[in-house]
C-alpha cells in the first residue's frame, strides 16, 4: 500500500505543445509494472490543453477549482468531486475556466499514447 499526499508533492511547470497557459504537474511514482499512470495536474485560470486523444481510456477526477472538459459538440463544467470518463481515441480537451484554476487527477493506461488532433 502507498499513500500519495498531493500537498507534499512539489508542483513543476509543464512545457509542452499540448498545453496552453500555465500548467503544473505533480508526478506520482507508481510501482514498476503498474498498468496505469496517475498525475495530479493543475491548470491556472484560463489554461487548457489542445484537443487530443489517448490510445487508452482516461479518467479525470476533479479535486479543486472549476474547470471545463470538451469533446466534439459537448462541453462539461466540472467541479470538485466530479469524475469524467473519456473513452480511448475520443478527441477532447480539458482545463480551467477563465476565473479559477482547477486541479485534477488524470489516470490513463501505462502504455497510452497521446496524440494532438490534426488541424483541419
Amino acid at each position: 500500500m502507498e499513500l500519495f499526499r498531493p500537498s507534499r508533492i512539489p508542483r513543476a511547470a509543464v512545457t509542452s505543445p499540448l498545453f496552453m497557459g500555465e500548467v503544473l504537474v505533480q508526478p506520482t511514482a507508481l510501482p514498476e509494472g503498474a498498468d496505469y499512470t496517475l498525475r495530479v495536474v493543475t491548470y491556472t485560470a484560463g489554461a487548457q490543453n489542445v484537443p487530443h486523444r489517448h490510445s487508452s481510456d482516461q479518467i479525470i477526477i476533479v479535486t479543486a477549482g472549476a474547470g471545463l472538459v470538451g469533446a466534439e459538440q459537448e462541453l462539461l463544467e466540472v467541479a470538485p468531486g466530479d469524475i469524467v470518463f473519456i473513452p480511448a481515441l475520443q478527441y477532447h480537451w480539458h482545463g480551467a475556466n477563465s476565473h479559477s484554476e482547477v486541479t485534477q487527477v488524470s489516470i490513463t493506461g501505462a502504455s497510452s499514447v497521446t496524440e494532438p488532433q490534426p488541424v483541419a
